[in-house]
């Protein structure tokens, strides 16, 4: 196991790029461009003639969700990232009773157009929730930074980002999602029962981990402000600034092979960020989401 991980995330990065860039682009030049102003209608009002759920009922027009554990944060997320999961979803690779239907009845251009609606959205509010104990806070900035390597865990910073505020656009922002939805993703990769990232390296880094430990990585990235700045590079603010938000490309880039730790020489002890109060687990369990799953 402890070889394996690392092994994985290393084919994982050289294997995604042209993989994804065949079949998951959206369509390259300024005529293929997503629509912000089309994605915004879909997450207001859905889409008509389909009468499915507009996304507002659930994530909010700012992309908030909320702390339960079942409506994730949207903002802040690369619009390939979402794009990528809408397509997950509707394939099957991410079953979920509320989503795969929703993804399905959206074309592909609707699909790019509400990704680039909700990844344009900057300084959306983050939700209080309780206070979680340092040691706690400490043990999951830890495994963040610098993984656990005698259980053959890396870095959680490798893919996603010094305090997992974003590395390659093909993985996603942790800072400011919600402990709950985040451990239970965790614990549903651990489980066999979420496909969706690259080489299944997902379900070998949470098989390696114990509860206790995944709970304390989860609450660590709700302990940080929602964020996100991929590769220490910031994204032009706005739709007006930034009308593709696909980092000012008309299609994402193909992400580079990069080595297993990128912008960890940023993260030092403690792992806590300055001034912040860790946030907690907000008002449903993970085991409840689970249990409501099966």
């Amino acid at each position: 196991m402890t070889r394996a991980i690392p092994l994985a995330l290393g084919i994982a990065a050289l294997a995604v790029a042209p993989v994804l860039s065949q079949s998951q682009n959206p369509p390259a030049g300024p005529a293929g461009a997503p629509d912000i102003i089309r994605g915004r209608e879909i997450a207001i009002g859905g889409v008509r003639d389909r009468q499915n759920v507009p996304c507002i009922q659930c994530h909010g027009l700012e992309g908030v969700g909320n702390s339960s554990g079942v409506f994730p944060r949207l903002a802040p997320q690369s619009g390939w990232y979402l794009y990528k999961t809408l397509q997950d979803y509707a394939s099957g690779l991410r079953p979920n009773e509320i989503m795969s239907p929703i993804a399905r009845s959206l074309s592909d251009q609707n699909m790019q157009a509400v990704a680039a609606y909700y990844a344009s959205i900057r300084n959306a509010p983050a939700l209080p929730q309780a206070e979680v104990d340092v040691r706690t806070l400490q043990t999951g900035g830890a495994i963040s930074a610098v993984g656990i390597p005698e259980q053959g865990v890396p870095p959680c910073a490798g893919c996603h980002g010094a305090n997992g505020r974003g590395g390659q656009m093909i993985y996603p922002s942790l800072a400011g999602q919600y402990a709950p939805y985040t451990e239970l993703q965790l614990r549903l990769w651990k489980e066999g029962r979420r496909d969706g990232d690259p080489m299944n390296v997902m379900e070998l880094i949470s098989k390696a981990m114990t509860d206790e430990q995944i709970r304390a990585v989860s609450l660590y990235f709700a302990s940080i402000e929602p964020g996100f700045n991929p590769q220490g590079e910031q994204r032009p603010a706005g739709p007006s600034q930034n009308p593709q938000v696909w980092q000012g490309q008309p299609t994402p880039p193909p992400p580079k092979a990069t080595s297993p730790t990128p912008g960890l020489q940023n993260v030092k002890p403690p792992y806590l960020p300055e001034g912040q109060a860790g946030p907690g687990m907000g008002n449903a369990s993970t085991d409840d989401q689970i249990n409501r799953l099966r």
